[in-house]
């Protein structure tokens, strides 16, 4: 699973939030994606990224956006191996049904995040916290760590 905008304005969206085509490195990967993100633009976004990328997500916006049944997009959440999200309502779902979670967190996170945990402490280590570099606003190096490590996610799955 996968999201990619967290927040509103006086939430600080534009620090905890990528554009889709940043996060191409993991997304090429040989995996299923599903798209867990509700904002109203998301089928726009999706055309765009797989015009190109060539690379296509699933997304039913009847399970994933301002108004659907919680508890679909819970049980689509439940569903996934992994989900990789910024900081937004997902990384909570995750938690609340122990889908594996790895959240993209911004140089000045929201507190719940704090500034050094590994893990969520409301969540333990089913949800890592991996960390924009503290010095740099850039996300390049944090997707990175994100597209190798889910490499061997998924390395050590096929090897099980």
């Amino acid at each position: 699973g996968i999201c990619w905008q967290g927040g509103i304005a006086a939430t600080h969206v534009h620090v905890r939030s990528l554009h889709l085509g940043a996060m191409k490195m993991i997304l090429e990967q040989e995996v299923d994606l599903v798209a867990l993100q509700y904002t109203p633009d998301v089928p726009i976004e999706l055309e765009d990224f797989k015009k190109t990328t060539g690379i296509e997500m699933f997304y039913d916006p009847g399970l994933v956006n301002m108004q659907a049944d919680i508890d679909d997009t819970a049980h689509l959440a439940a569903s996934c191996d992994l989900i990789i999200t910024v900081s937004q309502t997902m990384l909570h779902i995750a938690g609340a049904v122990g889908t594996p979670c790895w959240v993209l967190v911004p140089n000045k996170p929201d507190w719940r995040l704090g500034m050094e945990r590994e893990y969520m402490a409301w969540y333990g280590p089913h949800l890592k916290c991996i960390r924009q570099p503290a010095e740099d606003e850039d996300w390049g190096p944090t997707i990175e760590k994100v597209a190798l490590a889910l490499a061997d996610f998924v390395g050590k799955r096929e090897a099980a």
